[in-house]
């Protein structure tokens, strides 16, 4: 099997850490591209794949924070695209701590 991965970017706009977020918000943004290539036993494919992803943290109140995330993806062989994302509630416990929920949801195209 032969796999080749061409390329990643990701582009740290900020730190995106919950536990840091201040009274403005902080996040950061991703890009990622593939190619992979697989040769077994006579069967051979190919695939190219991209993706964005991003995540924001900001005070909602009273020490909580809440956390937003999310991500595009996107096959251009089979020619799907799958979105995903989460939002979190947090605060801190202690110094070192964090408790809370979430709720997240995906499309994974026709799935």
């Amino acid at each position: 099997m032969k796999s080749l991965f061409l390329a990643t970017a990701a582009l740290a706009a900020f730190a995106a850490a919950p536990a840091f977020a201040q009274s403005s918000p902080v996040g950061s943004v991703g890009v990622s591209y593939s190619n992979s290539e697989v040769d077994f036993g006579g069967i051979d494919a190919d695939t190219d794949s991209y993706a964005i992803d991003g995540v924001v943290a900001v005070d909602a109140f009273a020490g909580w924070t809440a956390t937003f995330a999310g991500t595009v993806a996107h096959n251009d062989d089979i020619n799907e695209t799958g979105l995903a994302g989460t939002a979190h509630l947090t605060r801190m416990a202690g110094s070192d701590m964090r408790f809370g929920g979430f709720v997240g949801a995906a499309d994974a195209g026709d799935e």
